[in-house]
């Protein structure tokens, strides 16, 4: 279970920063004359790396707390066991 949270947790980050860099490159406003660039395309972008950066690493806590339990809860079965 900890091993899917930080993949997915570094999947996010990673595809946070990828959008932010299409929407730093990319976005543009068509106009008949000119392709400009879009005027808040270093919001999207902020916005984008913020999002994706922040719920990769709330997924990436969760998976380092539930492997935290997990040893714990082993240590505890260990101890009980040498201790009966």
């Amino acid at each position: 279970m900890s091993d899917a949270g930080r993949i997915f947790g570094t999947v996010f980050i990673v595809v946070g920063v990828l959008v932010a860099a299409y929407c730093v490159f990319g976005l543009k406003i068509n106009t008949v004359i000119i392709d400009e660039p879009h005027p808040l395309r270093f919001v999207f972008a902020g916005f984008s790396i913020l999002s994706g950066t922040f719920f990769g690493l709330v997924l990436l806590s969760l998976a380092t707390i539930i492997e935290n339990q997990e040893s714990q809860k082993y240590m505890n079965a260990q101890q009980k066991s040498t201790s009966a």
